[in-house]
């Protein structure tokens, strides 16, 4: 059976597709769009300039509770994704029926 007729629409729709050209959506940095400016890239530092501004600093108890806290749900989530992804009694029947169809 022939299938260029059922595919002829398809094709020429993808050939039109990819003549067109793109809009101009304005970005910052993107093509046509304006540039972006010069201060909103990050500097980069040393580490061991960091690590001096970081000896100075002391957390309040409010901060500290706070930091200790998303801590503790950065892990339990941590800990979720750890999870195997199918559970036991699932990951059982698929093996079993993938052995019934002859694929185990």
């Amino acid at each position: 059976m022939n299938r260029l007729p059922d595919l002829l629409p398809a094709l020429l729709l993808t050939l039109a597709a990819g003549c067109a050209t793109l809009p101009d959506f304005g970005v910052a940095g993107g093509p046509g769009g304006p540039p972006l400016p010069a201060g909103d890239y990050p500097r980069i530092l040393p580490i061991e300039a960091l690590l001096a501004q970081a000896d100075g600093m002391v957390l309040d108890a409010g901060h500290a509770a706070a930091v200790v806290s998303r801590a503790a749900g950065l892990r339990a989530r941590a800990a979720a994704l750890r999870r195997p992804v199918i559970e036991p009694a699932t990951r059982v029947r698929m093996a079993a029926a993938a052995g019934r169809l002859g694929g185990g």
